[in-house]
């Protein structure tokens, strides 16, 4: 349709002026609020400094289509799963200085991992969602084929591969085994190497002073 003619003509133009999203260039989506005054300096400034490293400006259609359907997306996990997708998120932390090496240890522990599982060559889009003074969060979509199993726990045995691949090279490169999601089942044999067992000692103090009987998520964030 009138969307798909619109995607074709951009992705051209891009090209056209060196840019392709597939192959190494980034899109950034920014945004301000505030009154009109404050806003229109910001948006100045930031179209300078975009300029001033090669960035191409293309309006405000990208952003204002990633408001109005970035609530929809989630919903179409349960959907991919159903015809045969394997799809999850997984995200970090580090440091600005480690944020490249950290990206292509995960991006590439996920793609590794996800052919050697039969989910074909797979696909990875990582976004920085959350940036601060000294490091910034890198959050990961991947997707990769099922196994063709009727059996389900075959088809997690897959996804749980993936996990753990990507989580043992986020650790080895020095990410943070979470940035937001939180710690339970999938995280907790990570936790030690993310806290040391002096971490490890003070969670365990806290849960036998503040849940002696054990009644608090019983098993979930410390497995023993």
């Amino acid at each position: 349709g009138l969307r798909r003619l619109a995607d074709n003509l951009i992705e051209r133009y891009l090209k056209m002026r060196g840019y392709d999203l597939i192959t190494g260039s980034t899109l950034l989506l920014l945004g301000f609020d505030g009154d009109a005054e404050w806003t229109a300096r910001q948006w100045a400034l930031a179209l300078e400094i975009c300029g001033d490293h090669r960035g191409l400006s293309l309006g405000r259609a990208v952003g204002r289509s990633w408001m109005r359907e970035r609530y929809a997306q989630p919903y179409l996990r349960d959907t991919l799963l159903g015809h045969g997708v394997m799809v999850d998120t997984l995200e970090t932390a580090t440091t600005w200085s480690n944020l490249m090496p950290l990206y292509e240890a995960m991006v590439s522990a996920m793609r590794g991992t996800i052919t050697a599982t039969g989910g074909g060559p797979g696909y990875v889009m990582t976004h920085v969602s959350h940036a601060y003074e000294h490091g910034a969060s890198l959050y990961s979509t991947f997707l990769g084929r099922q196994v063709p199993d009727p059996d389900p726990l075959v088809r997690q045995d897959q996804w749980r591969a993936v996990k753990r691949a990507t989580t043992d090279a986020i650790m080895t490169a020095g990410g943070t085994l979470t940035h937001h999601h939180g710690i339970g089942r999938d995280h907790a044999p990570w936790l030690e190497d993310e806290v040391g067992p002096v971490g490890m000692k003070v969670l365990r103090t806290l849960k036998q002073t503040l849940d002696p009987t054990g009644i608090m998520n019983p098993g979930i964030l410390l497995l023993s």
